[in-house]
């Protein structure tokens, strides 16, 4: 009885354990912000609280120049660095992929159609091509929107007359 009340503890076995889940540890922190990380740089989050959060995809030779967060208030600036033409066909392929209506795109401008009342306008500024569209939010996105940009982007009669 009295062997199976006290046991000695492995030392080299309580070490190898505290070493495993400090890599664990490690390697789920580098996990989580490199996903974050790649996630900023090739996908826009579509805010949508009436289904769910889509993204869009960056196309290729364009850099973001907004934060992340900016998407909340339905902003993303990308710099271009091909021809405005080129991203237009790639986010024309890309709405045909992915069953979105695309109007437009050889007057510096486009609209993408993700269902009848969320549309994202495209215009080249410059060399700079800025994506505006309303999100729709959940009530804690709204309260973080209010926070970080005190204001929440409303749609306006002429957002609705310009379509």
């Amino acid at each position: 009885m009295k062997h199976l009340l006290s046991f000695k503890m492995n030392k080299k076995g309580g070490a190898a354990t505290t070493i495993f889940v400090i890599i664990i540890i490690i390697l789920g922190t580098v996990i989580y912000f490199g996903y974050k990380s790649y996630n900023e740089k090739y996908y826009i989050n579509l805010y949508d609280d009436l289904t769910f959060d889509k993204v869009l995809e960056i196309p290729p030779f364009t850099e973001r120049l907004t934060e992340v967060n900016k998407e909340l208030i339905g902003e993303c600036d990308l710099k271009i660095g091909t021809a405005f033409e080129q991203v237009s066909s790639f986010y024309q392929s890309y709405c045909k992929r992915c069953g979105f209506v695309f109007e437009g795109g050889g007057n510096k401008s486009f609209n993408m159609t993700i269902r009848q009342d969320y549309i994202i306008k495209g215009t080249l500024n410059k060399e700079n091509l800025e994506l505006r569209w309303i999100p729709v939010l959940h009530p804690n996105q709204i309260s973080k929107t209010v926070k970080l940009f005190g204001d929440i982007k409303k749609e306006t009669k002429e957002d609705k007359e310009d379509i």
